[in-house]
Protein backbone atom coordinates (compact mmCIF):
# COMPACT_ATOMS: atom_id res chain seq x y z
CA UNK A 1 0.00 0.00 0.00
CA UNK A 2 2.86 2.42 0.85
CA UNK A 3 4.24 2.06 -2.94
CA UNK A 4 1.88 3.79 -3.99
CA UNK A 5 1.91 6.99 -1.96
CA UNK A 6 1.87 10.22 -3.84
CA UNK A 7 0.47 8.94 -6.73
CA UNK A 8 -3.28 9.28 -6.58
CA UNK A 9 -2.62 12.75 -5.20
CA UNK A 10 -0.26 14.74 -3.18
CA UNK A 11 0.48 12.63 0.14
CA UNK A 12 -2.20 10.37 -0.44
CA UNK A 13 -1.99 6.75 -0.75
CA UNK A 14 -4.11 5.05 -3.61
CA UNK A 15 -7.45 3.31 -3.42
CA UNK A 16 -7.04 1.05 -6.33
CA UNK A 17 -3.83 -0.61 -6.07
CA UNK A 18 -1.88 -1.40 -8.23
CA UNK A 19 -3.81 0.65 -11.70
CA UNK A 20 -3.70 3.72 -9.52
CA UNK A 21 -7.50 4.39 -10.96
CA UNK A 22 -8.88 5.84 -8.25
CA UNK A 23 -8.03 9.05 -6.34
CA UNK A 24 -7.76 8.39 -2.41
CA UNK A 25 -10.78 7.45 -0.45
CA UNK A 26 -10.97 8.25 3.58
CA UNK A 27 -10.81 4.89 4.63
CA UNK A 28 -7.44 4.41 2.65
CA UNK A 29 -5.06 7.09 4.26
CA UNK A 30 -6.86 5.76 7.99
CA UNK A 31 -4.82 3.00 7.62
CA UNK A 32 -1.10 4.90 7.57
CA UNK A 33 -2.64 7.85 9.83
CA UNK A 34 -3.61 5.97 12.96
CA UNK A 35 -0.76 4.42 13.56
CA UNK A 36 1.69 7.48 12.90
CA UNK A 37 -1.02 9.69 15.07
CA UNK A 38 -1.88 7.71 17.85
CA UNK A 39 1.30 5.29 18.44
CA UNK A 40 4.15 6.52 16.99
CA UNK A 41 3.57 10.60 18.30
CA UNK A 42 0.76 8.79 20.96
CA UNK A 43 -1.74 11.74 20.54
CA UNK A 44 -4.75 9.84 22.28
CA UNK A 45 -8.18 12.17 22.91
CA UNK A 46 -9.79 10.79 26.03
CA UNK A 47 -13.42 11.89 25.49
CA UNK A 48 -14.28 9.71 28.73
CA UNK A 49 -12.19 11.50 30.53
CA UNK A 50 -11.80 15.02 29.39
CA UNK A 51 -8.35 15.03 28.37
CA UNK A 52 -5.50 14.35 26.04
CA UNK A 53 -3.34 11.71 26.58
CA UNK A 54 -0.05 12.09 24.86
CA UNK A 55 2.35 8.34 24.87
CA UNK A 56 4.94 8.48 22.95
CA UNK A 57 6.50 5.82 21.06
CA UNK A 58 8.62 6.61 17.81
CA UNK A 59 10.13 3.80 15.94
CA UNK A 60 13.78 3.34 17.05
CA UNK A 61 15.76 4.67 13.59
CA UNK A 62 14.03 8.07 13.95
CA UNK A 63 16.56 10.93 14.71
CA UNK A 64 13.45 13.52 14.39
CA UNK A 65 10.11 14.45 13.71
CA UNK A 66 7.03 16.75 14.02
CA UNK A 67 3.32 16.25 13.54
CA UNK A 68 2.33 20.00 13.55
CA UNK A 69 -1.44 21.45 14.11
CA UNK A 70 -3.24 18.08 14.90
CA UNK A 71 -6.98 18.74 15.85
CA UNK A 72 -8.11 18.04 19.01
CA UNK A 73 -11.07 19.20 21.05
CA UNK A 74 -11.26 22.17 21.44
CA UNK A 75 -8.14 23.14 19.55
CA UNK A 76 -5.23 21.85 18.15
CA UNK A 77 -1.50 20.55 19.44
CA UNK A 78 2.17 19.92 17.63
CA UNK A 79 4.30 16.94 19.04
CA UNK A 80 7.90 17.07 18.04
CA UNK A 81 10.49 14.42 18.80
CA UNK A 82 14.45 15.27 19.01
CA UNK A 83 17.03 12.24 19.89
CA UNK A 84 19.26 13.67 22.45
CA UNK A 85 22.25 12.99 24.65
CA UNK A 86 20.40 11.92 27.36
CA UNK A 87 17.65 9.73 25.86
CA UNK A 88 14.60 10.70 23.63
CA UNK A 89 13.01 14.62 23.81
CA UNK A 90 9.42 14.88 23.06
CA UNK A 91 8.04 18.68 22.73
CA UNK A 92 4.56 19.21 22.84
CA UNK A 93 2.23 22.81 22.49
CA UNK A 94 -0.99 23.87 21.61
CA UNK A 95 -4.09 25.28 22.72
CA UNK A 96 -6.34 22.26 23.56
CA UNK A 97 -9.19 22.81 25.86
CA UNK A 98 -8.64 19.08 27.59
CA UNK A 99 -6.06 19.08 30.06
CA UNK A 100 -2.58 17.09 28.54
CA UNK A 101 -1.62 13.99 30.68
CA UNK A 102 1.69 12.52 29.63
CA UNK A 103 1.48 8.10 29.61
CA UNK A 104 5.11 7.00 30.82
CA UNK A 105 5.60 3.20 30.36
CA UNK A 106 6.46 1.11 33.61
CA UNK A 107 10.12 0.83 34.01
CA UNK A 108 11.22 4.06 32.13
CA UNK A 109 13.03 6.77 33.35
CA UNK A 110 11.43 9.92 32.36
CA UNK A 111 11.66 13.70 32.78
CA UNK A 112 8.39 16.21 32.62
CA UNK A 113 9.63 19.81 31.64
CA UNK A 114 13.17 18.86 33.07
CA UNK A 115 12.08 17.65 36.11
CA UNK A 116 12.93 13.39 36.23
CA UNK A 117 10.25 11.49 37.74
CA UNK A 118 10.81 8.17 39.85
CA UNK A 119 11.05 5.18 38.03
CA UNK A 120 7.86 2.94 38.62
CA UNK A 121 6.71 -0.84 38.53
CA UNK A 122 3.65 0.23 36.51
CA UNK A 123 2.47 2.53 33.68
CA UNK A 124 1.86 6.25 34.81
CA UNK A 125 -0.05 9.45 34.19
CA UNK A 126 2.20 12.42 34.50
CA UNK A 127 0.05 16.14 33.98
CA UNK A 128 1.53 18.52 31.91
CA UNK A 129 1.11 22.07 33.40
CA UNK A 130 0.93 24.18 30.65
CA UNK A 131 1.89 23.76 27.00
CA UNK A 132 4.80 23.99 25.71
CA UNK A 133 5.19 20.98 27.81
CA UNK A 134 8.61 18.75 27.49
CA UNK A 135 8.66 14.91 28.36
CA UNK A 136 12.01 13.29 27.84
CA UNK A 137 12.50 9.59 27.80
CA UNK A 138 16.04 9.56 29.72
CA UNK A 139 18.42 6.24 28.85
Amino acid sequence: MFSTFGMAGPASLSEMSPDYGCFVQAWTVYAAFVPIVRYFFGVQPDANEGRLVIAPCPPAGWENAALENVPVPGGSVSVRFEKKENGLLCTVEGDPQAPVVFRVPAGVRAAVNGEELAVSEADREVPAAALLACLTLLR
